[in-house]
């Protein structure tokens, strides 16, 4: 399957970058497509990749049983820092808070 694109706005990051978003679920790798629509400090991925679930919340709608898919705190890292951080061993590859974008 295709790798993930990542909304986000032009704020937060240059279209084409190749980026980790993370959560405290998971992370997925993912390419970065901006989009002016897109708040800043915000990240959009469709919920129809694969990926998505990997990432968000494990809550459920009570009557449909939809998955929360609407919000989840999470980061985008540089793919070559991420990759460094698992070779290192260091649990966080940066320096952002959680629901920011890094360059």
């Amino acid at each position: 399957m295709a790798v993930p694109t990542v909304r986000v706005n032009p704020a937060d990051a240059s279209d084409g970058d190749r980026v980790a978003v993370e959560t405290r679920r998971g992370s997925a790798a993912a390419v970065v497509a901006t989009d002016p629509a897109v708040p800043a400090g915000v990240a959009w991925l469709s919920i129809h990749h694969p990926a998505t679930n990997r990432l968000t919340l494990p809550a459920v709608d009570p009557r449909s049983d939809e998955p929360n898919y609407k919000q989840c705190a999470a980061r985008l890292v540089p793919r070559a820092e991420a990759a460094e951080a698992a070779e290192t061993g260091r649990a966080d590859a940066s320096a952002d808070t959680a629901g920011e974008a890094s360059d």
